[in-house]
């Protein structure tokens, strides 16, 4: 493995979408090398991070991580991490034969709450670890752990001739060959948290994953309660956002729809007031999926959207106000082409004409967030136009939302493709970027969740504050 090394930069977050925008140039060359942190002063940089660090294969071997292809599985020796300020880390959790992943800081800053899948070992099938997912918390000052969720099934007893403990082959009876993944933990307000979980054992349409349904429970693994019974798809990542709404991935697979499709929507942690955040209605027959978001200290909601199977989770951003101003449809037309859905920029083609995109029923101020990177198909862009050998410039995943209203990111740089074949260099990174408050800096006002990526790779922060307008000049602007 080699060192572990973390970056940090700035980019541009004010975008302007003009009716002439399709007659806009982009010529200019694109840096790919990032600046180190301490090399801005105008950032504030000190608080740790918590991530994880999963070894670099090689660029010879596809890794895999938790996303919408396969929600549970990911390559086995995630160690939890805790990253200082000053470079100095520290192993908090060994991945072993399993993983961690999901990890996420309480509001008070003294605990750390992860996922650990136990082994990696999958079923007859190839597809699931058969030891299941459970989650865990970790007080920071003691390093005292405490396990929060147990390999305990709870099926509707109606709906089959159940094995005895669910997981047993017994004769003539139902059973399921892998164990129960309780995923994507998320402090509430309250005490309490919010996650997803197999563990009422549906098995979902059109897709091989099992059934993850959004449940809540108490800090201290008590009282569950399934609030998302109509996730009949599947549901990860839920995040809480400062108005009290849990905004989570949702897989629309229903009737004749595809097995693809994933939108952002929202709920109430006691299971009401459901609504769409962005609808699952990308076009064409293999759509892009909307899973990873975060909130930003303005308010501002920043979202995923990558293509399916082949990219390992990662794509561009798009960034949507948290609420609908008065006097304004939340959404627009169903017609993507109608002016109400604006065109979005993620990429520019060989003539350096802009990459547009339209969503049908936009969400209301809905913007391109990272206008360099491709959201879709294929390998990132090259950074310089004509060059094929230029270096590409990379793509993102995992959001979270930092002080001063700045964003922590997953950032690769290099195609971050796998389509029809590796394209090298791979992804250049360890995962799962983490997120960590500061002590004492809980208020729901100004959610301090940090992420950071390392070996190789670097962590994009997101200015907010200086609202520069410049072009693309650096692929990290």
């Amino acid at each position: 493995m080699r060192p572990l090394r973390a970056v940090i930069c700035v980019v541009c977050a004010t975008v302007s979408t003009t009716a002439a925008e399709a007659d806009k140039r982009y010529p200019e060359n694109l840096r790919t090398d990032v600046p180190q942190v301490s090399s801005d002063s105008s950032i504030r940089y000190d608080y740790p991070i918590v991530y994880i660090r999963v070894p670099r294969k090689s660029d010879e071997v596809i890794s895999k991580w938790t996303e919408i292809a396969h929600p549970v599985t990911m390559d086995p020796g995630g160690d939890l991490m805790l990253l200082q300020p000053d470079g100095g880390e520290e192993v908090l959790v060994e991945g072993g034969a399993g993983s961690v992943t999901d990890p996420i800081v309480s509001f008070d800053g003294q605990w750390v709450i992860y996922t650990y899948i136990h082994d990696m070992t999958t079923n007859w099938a190839g597809k699931h670890p058969k030891a299941g997912a459970d989650i865990y918390k970790m007080h920071l000052k003691t390093r005292k752990v405490v396990r929060l969720t147990q390999q305990k099934f709870s099926p509707n007893t109606g709906a089959a001739n159940w094995a005895t403990d669910i997981v047993t082959p017994e004769d003539g009876k139902t059973y399921l060959d892998y164990g129960v993944f309780n995923m994507g933990p998320h402090p509430l307000p309250g005490g309490r948290i919010v996650f997803s979980s197999n563990r009422h054992a549906f098995r979902p349409p059109k897709h091989n994953g099992p059934t993850l349904q959004l449940f809540v429970m108490d800090d201290d693994g008590r009282n569950v309660e399934c609030i998302g019974h109509l996730n009949i798809g599947m549901a990860l990542h839920p995040v809480v956002l400062k108005d009290g709404r849990v905004v989570f991935s949702s897989m629309e697979s229903q009737a004749l729809r595809s097995n693809l499709l994933w939108g952002l929507w929202s709920i109430h942690p006691d299971g009401t007031n459901w609504g769409p955040v962005i609808s699952a209605f990308d076009t064409g027959s293999a759509p892009n999926a909307f899973h990873f978001q975060t909130q930003l200290s303005d308010g501002s909601i920043i979202a995923e959207e990558y293509y399916n199977l082949n990219n390992s989770g990662f794509g561009a951003y798009l960034k949507l106000p948290p609420r609908v101003s008065q006097g304004h449809s939340a959404f627009g037309p169903g017609w993507r082409g109608d002016s109400r859905n604006p065109p979005l920029r993620f990429g520019r083609h060989y003539n350096s004409k802009p990459k547009l995109y339209r969503l049908p029923f936009s969400p209301f101020g809905l913007e391109s967030f990272t206008r360099f990177a491709n959201n879709g198909e294929g390998p990132a862009d090259l950074s310089l136009l004509g060059d094929k050998s230029s270096p590409r410039v990379g793509k993102f995943t995992h959001p979270a939302a930092a002080p001063d209203n700045h964003l922590l990111t997953v950032y690769t740089p290099g195609p971050a493709n796998h389509q029809n074949g590796l394209k090298k260099p791979s992804i250049d990174q360890e995962w799962r970027a983490g997120r960590q408050s500061r002590p004492n800096a809980a208020d729901q006002e100004r959610p301090l969740l940090q992420r950071t990526m390392a070996e190789g790779g670097c962590a994009v922060r997101t200015d907010l504050r200086n609202k520069r307008t410049g072009e693309d000049s650096a692929a990290c602007q």
